[in-house]
């Protein structure tokens, strides 16, 4: 297994789109609402609605929508260390035990939706099960984070430590993961005491991309004589990114006092496979012929694990007669990326430069043979 680590972003809710390989501002987030416990007070958060498509887009206001969150609430301190008795010390592994508050809400699958009003978008976070209703605890011993992801998975793939929650995951080069928490600093945030003391607004949960995503574009490349004629009979009709890792284990929520794990990925890298470019949809790559006047756009995009150095990729372009011209080799990030490798969140469109094929032909010459006048003796 190898380690990715990730640096700690602050919470507001809203999903941030891939920035792409320069540097582009991240768009603003949206805002979602939620249900938790045993008092009055309901627990409600800012975030949105998921669709399944590939590669998830957020608007202008960060707003975005989907099916298949998972969300946790969960204790992260005590509101008053020196009440006595003393409220327990956090242990999320308790959250199946009757009556214990360590945890709210463990893996609940939710979806984001997205509302206007008076011409502004937001994105607002409602369970899946449209029965379901959650309320903070009325002990008041412990304050809480939130935590989302996507796509959800099966319990059986979360696991659970006394201050952390892992997700085993797979991706397919086509879905998007997201990543995403509302935390706040405030006074007995969050808690049904922070609400009864105030008007205080929602969590905001804020999503990033996991993954990082390659889009790719291909245009004519001219000849020694500067014509482009030759690579406009060709066309692009295959992208493969081979031998890829697709397996990782995904610190969705931490709560280690010495290091923040959230968003630290673990993956593996002994099973690997192939991601094959496709179009919009996952329908079959359509041909896509070599323009001598524009780049042009292949496929929709494949999305990878962050924070490798190359990859590998395997390009098939086939001719106006149908012959099929295959190259296959390692691409280098290092040579085109200031960091050296690709970055979660990042979108990097790889562009091809295409050159119509040259037939080998040769002349040929026999030189004639060169008699030696000198003999090499053997005696018998």
């Amino acid at each position: 297994m190898k380690k990715l680590s990730w640096f700690t972003i602050l919470a507001a809710v809203a999903l941030l789109p891939g920035c792409s390989n320069d540097n582009e501002p991240l768009k603003e987030g949206s805002m979602v609402e939620a249900v938790i416990g045993d008092s009055e007070v309901e627990i409600k958060l800012s975030s949105g609605t998921a669709a399944t498509r590939a590669s998830i887009e957020s608007d202008e206001n960060k707003a975005f929508k989907v099916d298949g969150l998972g969300i946790f609430c969960v204790a992260k301190d005590k509101q008053n260390p020196e009440i006595n008795p003393p409220a327990p010390d956090i242990d999320w592994t308790r959250y199946s035990e009757y009556g214990k508050t360590d945890v709210l809400m463990h893996n609940v699958p939710a979806n984001a939706v997205m509302d206007t009003i008076d011409n502004v978008t937001s994105t607002s976070i409602v369970w899946a099960d449209p029965e379901a209703q959650y309320f903070y605890p009325i002990s008041n011993w412990y304050k809480y984070d939130f935590y989302g992801y996507y796509p959800v998975q099966d319990d059986a793939k979360v696991t659970t430590i006394s201050d952390g929650i892992m997700v085993n995951m797979e991706i397919d080069g086509y879905k998007d993961v997201l990543i995403g928490k509302a935390s706040s600093e405030e006074q007995y945030a969050y808690s049904a005491k922070y609400f009864r003391t105030a008007a205080h607004e929602l969590p905001k949960m804020e999503f990033f991309h996991y993954l990082s995503r390659f889009t790719f574009t291909v245009e004519a490349g001219a000849d020694y004589t500067g014509s482009k004629e030759n690579a406009t009979r060709m066309s692009v009709k295959e992208i493969t990114l081979f031998d890829m890792p697709y397996m990782f284990e995904l610190v969705v929520a931490s709560n280690d006092k010495n290091e923040d794990y959230w968003g630290v990925g673990y993956y593996d890298d002994e099973n690997l496979k192939d991601f094959y470019l496709h179009d919009a949809n996952s329908e079959a790559l359509s041909l896509v012929p070599v323009s001598a006047d524009e780049r042009s756009k292949v496929g929709d995009a494949l999305m990878v694990i962050p924070g490798l150095e190359s990859y590998g990729i395997r390009v098939v372009l086939v001719d106006e007669n149908g012959k099929e011209f295959v190259s296959e080799f390692p691409l280098s990030l290092s040579e085109h990326l200031e960091e050296g490798t690709t970055e979660m969140g990042h979108s990097y469109n790889i562009n091809m430069t295409v050159y119509g094929p040259q037939e080998i032909k040769l002349n040929a010459v026999l030189k004639p043979w060169e008699i030696v006048e000198t003999d090499i003796p053997i005696e018998l």
